[in-house]
């Protein structure tokens, strides 16, 4: 596991240690991206939340998702990074998800970035999306290459897509030339 993800867990556990927190449910792309060192959680690209939550405890870490995605989610995006699979079958939906949030849990209080419904009804989980993006704020010089890079990428794209208009392009079309030209890089 890289420095950078050593560097992002441990201000997380100090924040739960600071706020006597059991629990934080990270849900939410840029989150799960963030606390990944820029892996996604992301099925749905019009969705800021993703497939999976990682739960992340002061002694342990979990990535709590259904049957059909867990698998793709560890082998894909957090192979090597330490998480542990808390699985339910699909056909469980929220009712899976909320038995595994709270074996995570328990009766401790927890925090997520992201509307988790049942759980938070039962008082257990209060959402801190300040909190936890506050954590991202400052850059690791890992994060800023990667910045760098995907500036470059998107700089290429805006220049290779400009190239390609010609009059009568509408602005739709401009925009599906920029978008597939994005997509194809997976920016």
């Amino acid at each position: 596991m890289s420095s950078e993800i050593t560097i992002k867990e441990q201000r997380l556990w100090d924040y739960l240690k600071a706020k006597d927190l059991k629990a934080a449910f990270l849900t939410t792309r840029a989150n799960v991206a963030w606390i990944t060192g820029g892996h996604t959680n992301m099925v749905v690209m019009g969705s800021e939340i993703g497939v999976g939550t990682l739960a992340i405890t002061p002694d342990a870490k979990y990535l709590i998702a259904d049957n059909i995605e867990t698998p793709r989610l560890m082998d894909e995006e957090l192979a090597g990074q330490g998480w542990t699979p808390l699985t339910y079958p699909w056909h469980e939906g929220e009712a899976g998800a909320v038995r595994a949030f709270q074996q995570v849990a328990g009766d401790g209080k927890s925090v997520t970035d992201a509307p988790l419904p049942t759980f938070c009804r039962h008082g257990d989980s209060v959402n801190a999306v300040g909190d936890i993006a506050r954590l991202r704020w400052s850059l690791l010089p890992e994060e800023v290459e990667r910045y760098r890079a995907l500036g470059a990428e998107t700089s290429a794209c805006m220049g290779e897509s400009c190239k390609a208009i010609r009059p009568g392009m509408t602005e739709f079309e401009v925009a599906a030339d920029l978008g597939k030209r994005l997509l194809e890089r997976e920016i």
